[in-house]
């Protein structure tokens, strides 16, 4: 049993104030540098390598209360973020860089972070840096009650970082202060501990900070004679504790789990579900996985993506790039700093494995590993083309491996093509108001793969289609929502949508077996018949206000209950939509609001503006135009939280330097999308602070919005440019949550992250990834360098939606076969705690019908695939994972689902009978003679065919 412990790093002292052991004491550990430690905003800003100091805590206790003392020159504290981790893995953000006027440039920090201090972070004077240390005591951003009831002992890390990037500073010295309750060192009397965590990589070891506790479970400890002596369930962070005498031998079963979760494979930081324990004992941990929610490493995974062409599919865009594939681990996590960075490290080499000849314009994908393909949908998008079909019900089929595409289904054939004929695609007007309301919409797959999931923007219904053993498409069926959502939604009060029109579905999510609906309230009846066109930007005349009601715009997410015949919808979120945004333009300057306001707004089926009076291409006219109106258009999860991205409907009607109705040449059309987060919570999911005001789903950044003003959005860093940012919101609507990262993933323009503007970073499309612990920009991924941004010229739509929705293209979950071999000293065929396992024993792995290469009719076929020797705790696996092969683990083999197979003991009996079987037979199978706790899970499997013990199995599913 091993505690995965974060950054090993240095050495401190620690004094102990209190000797008196049955009482909470106060504990201090100081960390002095020799030296001042410079930092700079170059080498940290943004804290993606942030500098770190450690203290070793080597008293045992638990954790009362924490204070931090600090101590750093620095021309603009404002600009320092401390986080602190403890030994569990715990994070938290104690300050957060803050606003700061003119009137309040502070230097320095010699604080004392309190709980119980009331004073503010900046109080309006300068800190002095030197003796006596730590005088002032303030408030942390966020609350250290939070490592409450934490074992201290181990390494404690403090992460510091510069925020700013126009200063320098020194980091001179540190303290913690706590207030514990001792306790013994090592494991707790009388008390078996352990937490049950979901092993995304099944790699067998627990990463605390992507690897989430698994809440609900029950645990029991049987006795010897298969008695409970303790049962209890897991808590929210998936932590257990059984009260279990000292001394005492255990047998410890996880009740039923629930079927979406499966063993996890056993490995350092993982036993099995039954496992064998004395008291008293800790980190006894144990792993689960959903195998849907695999995930392999991210230098082996591979992240793809639509693109969009301009113009026809079979136009002079046709040969561009129309879906791509790159490396997870693409990209760059550098700053950009004035010219002083190559902007090529964002850049990466694509796989291409479409071209607008053969897909035209997609934007739902869906990855079915079973059958290695992609399913992309077409998508309605003015400026470019369907598909070869010309048809926006088609889904094609990709190969994630090389370019070859096919039709794989087109729902409706009769569908007409809303782009109509002849189409002029620099106008292409006619599919103004089709966009978000025809074609596909976000497609989703099961847990099992064996099912695909979309929506029908035309029908509003959602669409289930069942995937053959081929990989083809089987006959659809309809799901339609709209009866029960018009009932619960539609009406006359403030917060009910005024029309059945207004509802429109969009985005998908899959959840450890629940499928999730996103639904927005689009306002578009508020909107009057003659409201339209307003009054555009330009250099000197203001932009006219929008028209309709956006207190009526909402989105909702829906959970499905499975059931086709009378389908059951239950609201899980339902959030206003009039939360804070940033500007979407010239989000630096503090009256941006009046001509590039970025709150969301009714939808609209024309072109919003009026003609600007000039054919000038930027001369008087508006540099940039945007309407933000907003669809929920994908739905993603983090150990169960949600990640919501909400998509620019506004971005996909229009492009840049094209055509208005007014037969003017526009200038950069840009969408103005977001990334949400809704925190999970024991009775469902709350909206992010800035939404829902709940201060415990904040991550302590604040973003900039409308100049200096400030709001808590979650992921405030999805801007142009790292302070005052020049656009608000960059997104296109589109990301994926690899599950196991730390990161969740956004679909961008203008991808590098900046100090300020440099022409070569402008026009781009790309990719951000988000910390989900702290909401900070990570890394960058250029795909597109869009270098004067004219969609005619170049064919590529800039910051207009340029890109579609991501996949992750994730292995097949590895299989485990394996136990335990054990001396059944009373016979009854169940183990029992007291019953040790037995060393040595040779097990063989066989599947007569395909051999150790999987090819079933090869000459290998009757052949041993693996033998494994069992180790001192009778243990011994078999696996298809990528791993360390010792003498009772065997690594790397294939194992193939629906393979019949046997282990075998060979030499179980008879005249060469293994040794260390010796005076000994094969025991009771299947608990043939009903005993007390005994089931199917802790009994012996094993019958005997002529010397050797077998046990026949089918290899289920991967994972």
């Amino acid at each position: 049993m091993a505690m995965w412990l974060a950054g090993l790093l240095g050495l401190v002292g620690a004094t102990l104030l209190n000797s008196t052991p049955s009482l909470a004491e106060a504990y201090i550990y100081d960390d002095i540098p020799a030296n001042p430690i410079p930092f700079d905003d170059v080498s940290t800003a943004i804290c993606n390598e942030p500098f770190s100091r450690t203290f070793a805590v080597t008293d045992s206790f638990l954790v009362n209360s924490v204070a931090l003392g600090f101590n750093a020159d620095h021309l603009y504290r404002s600009d320092i973020r401390l986080v602190l981790e403890s030994p569990k893995g715990t994070r938290l953000e104690v300050v957060v860089e803050f606003d700061m006027t003119p009137e309040d440039a502070n230097e320095n920090y010699d604080i004392l972070l309190d709980d119980d201090a009331t004073d503010p972070l900046s109080d309006g004077t300068n800190d002095n840096t030197g003796a006596p240390y730590f005088e002032r005591s303030v408030k942390p951003t966020r609350a250290f009650a939070i490592f409450s009831g934490e074992q201290a002992k181990g390494t404690w890390t403090l992460e510091i970082c510069d925020a700013g990037v126009e200063d320098d500073g020194a980091y001179n010295r540190s303290r913690l202060v706590f207030d514990g309750t001792p306790v013994p060192d090592g494991p707790q009397a009388d008390t078996i501990r352990g937490l049950l965590f979901r092993d995304y990589n099944a790699d067998g070891r627990h990463q605390p900070r992507a690897e989430a506790g698994i809440a609900g479970i029950t645990v029991t400890a049987y006795g010897d004679a298969g008695d409970v002596i303790s049962s209890t369930v897991t808590d929210a962070a998936g932590e257990y504790v059984l009260d279990v005498p000292n001394g005492t031998a255990v047998r410890l079963e996880l009740d039923t789990l629930p079927n979406y979760l499966q063993p996890g494979p056993a490995g350092a930081d993982s036993l099995t579900t039954v496992t064998f324990v004395t008291s008293p004992a800790e980190n006894v941990n144990i792993g689960l996985a959903n195998p849907a929610q695999y995930a392999q490493s991210s230098a082996e995974t591979r992240v793809a993506l639509p693109r969009f062409a301009y113009g026809a599919h079979d136009g002079p865009n046709a040969e561009l790039a129309t879906f791509l594939a790159y490396q997870e681990d693409d990209g760059s996590h550098a700053f950009l700093q004035g010219d002083d960075i190559d902007t090529t490290v964002y850049d990466a080499s694509a796989t291409v494995l479409a071209q607008q000849r053969e897909t035209g314009a997609v934007w739902g994908t869906a990855y079915d590993r079973l059958h290695n393909q992609l399913l992309a949908a077409a998508f309605v998008k003015r400026h470019t083309d369907l598909g070869p079909t010309q048809n926006p019900t088609t889904i094609y089929r990709l190969d994630p491996d090389a370019q070859a595409v096919q039709e794989w289904l087109t729902l409706d054939p009769a569908r007409a093509n809303p782009h109509g004929t002849n189409v002029d695609w620099v106008e292409d007007f006619a599919v103004y108001a089709a966009v978000g309301v025809e074609g596909w919409g976000d497609l989703d797959l099961s847990d099992d793969f064996r099912t695909l999931y979309g929506i029908d923007l035309g029908t509003r219904t959602l669409v289930q289609i069942p995937i053959a053993e081929d990989g083809s498409a089987g006959l659809p069926t309809i799901i339609d929502p709209m009866p029960q959502l018009e009932a619960e939604l539609v009406g006359s009060a403030a917060e009910q949508c005024p029309t059945l029109s207004d509802l429109r579905p969009f985005g998908l999510g899959m959840n450890d077996g629940v499928l999730f609906l996103g639904v927005v309230c689009s306002a578009a009846s508020t909107v009057p018949a003659d409201a339209l066109p307003i009054q555009a930007p330009t250099k000197n005349v203001n932009r006219a206000s929008s028209p309709g009601d956006v207190s009526k715009l909402r989105a909702y997410v829906f959970a499905w209950d499975g059931n086709v015949a009378t389908p059951l919808f239950t609201k899980v979120l339902d959030f206003p939509l009039r939360y804070p945004r940033g500007c979407a333009s010239y989000n630096q300057q503090a009256d941006c609001g009046v001509n590039y306001p970025g709150e969301w707004l009714p939808w609209v089926n024309s072109f919003p503006y009026s003609s600007d009076g000039t054919s000038s291409p930027i001369g008087a006219k508006r540099f940039e135009s945007f309407y933000p109106q907003p669809l929920v258009s994908n739905i993603e999860f983090y150990n169960g939280s949600m990640v919501l991205y909400l998509m620019d409907r506004f971005g996909h009607q229009v492009g840049p330097f094209t055509q208005s109705p007014y037969g003017e040449e526009l200038d950069h059309m840009a969408a103005h999308s977001d990334i949400l987060f809704a925190c999970q919570r024991a009775e469902g999911w709350v909206m992010e602070s800035a939404i829902s005001g709940d201060e415990a789903c904040r991550t302590g950044i604040r973003a900039y919005i409308r100049g200096e003003e400030r709001a808590n959005e979650y992921f405030a860093e999805d801007t142009y440019r790292a302070r005052f940012a020049l656009h608000g919101d960059v997104g296109f609507g589109a990301g994926v949550a690899i599950p196991g990262r730390e990161t969740v993933i956004h679909a961008v323009f203008d991808p590098i992250y900046a100090v300020d503007g440099r022409g070569d970073t402008l026009f781009d499309g790309g990719l951000h990834w988000y910390s989900v612990a702290d909401g900070h920009w990570r890394k960058s991924l250029r795909i597109y360098n869009n270098i004067t941004g004219i969609l005619p010229e170049e064919g590529i739509f800039s910051k207009a939606n340029g890109l579609g929705d991501l996949v992750a293209l994730t292995d097949i979950p590895p299989i485990e076969i394996g136990n335990r071999v054990w001396l059944d000293g009373n016979r009854d065929g169940i183990q029992s705690p007291l019953e040790p396992g037995i060393a040595n024993v040779t097990v063989e792995l066989l599947c007569p019908a395909v051999g150790p290469d999987g090819i079933a009719g090869n000459a290998d076929d009757a052949t041993v695939i693996a033998a494994a020797q069992t180790n001192e705790e009778g243990m011994y696996y078999f696996s298809s994972a990528t791993g360390a092969t010792t003498e009772h683990a065997r690594y790397g083999l294939t194992l193939v689902s629906g393979a019949a197979c046997v282990v075998r003991l060979p030499h179980a009996g008879g005249a060469n009978q293994q040794v260390p079987l010796r005076t000994l037979q094969l025991t009771e199978a299947n608990d043939q003679n009903p005993t007390a706790s005994g089931t199917d899970q802790n009994d012996s499997d094993a019958l005997l065919t002529a010397t050797s013990a077998t046990i026949e199995l089918i290899i289920g599913a991967p994972g």
